[in-house]
């Protein structure tokens, strides 16, 4: 149980290279590989490594969770000026900040909230049998 626990706990990263993958995939993946280095996502190996994830993909999740909280109330606000409401400007810009702002975080939640049950999985399954 103990050295299931250690394993669990000390999963190095294996980097997985991508074969016959296209310009466009090859490109992004180097920019969200330099992204997740100046995020600094290196400290959620342990918990990538056991959901089979690179730093990568995670900083790809939370660029595409913060842009669509910049989109969401600009888009929001033009539909609701087909109905004949308008807001100022401010409201919506703000709004458009704070939603990106914590929708960046919510990768990060789900990927430690995924890993903790895949360890109490494991422990169920290794103590089981």
């Amino acid at each position: 149980n103990n050295l299931a626990q250690a394993r669990l706990d000390t999963a190095d990263p294996e980097p997985v290279a991508v074969v016959g993958a296209s310009r466009w995939q090859r490109t992004s993946d180097g920019v969200f590989t330099d992204l997740a280095a100046r995020l600094r996502l290196d400290r959620y190996a342990r918990d990538l490594a056991l959901l089979g994830e690179t730093p990568a993909a995670l900083a790809a999740r939370k660029t595409g969770y913060a842009l669509l909280g910049l989109a969401f109330p600009p888009v929001l606000l033009a539909a609701v000026a087909l109905l004949g409401i308008v807001s100022p400007l401010v409201v919506p810009a703000a709004v458009s900040l704070l939603l990106a702002a914590v929708l960046f975080w919510v990768p990060d939640a789900d990927l430690r909230r995924r890993a903790q049950t895949e360890r109490d999985a494991m422990r169920v399954t290794v103590c089981a049998y």
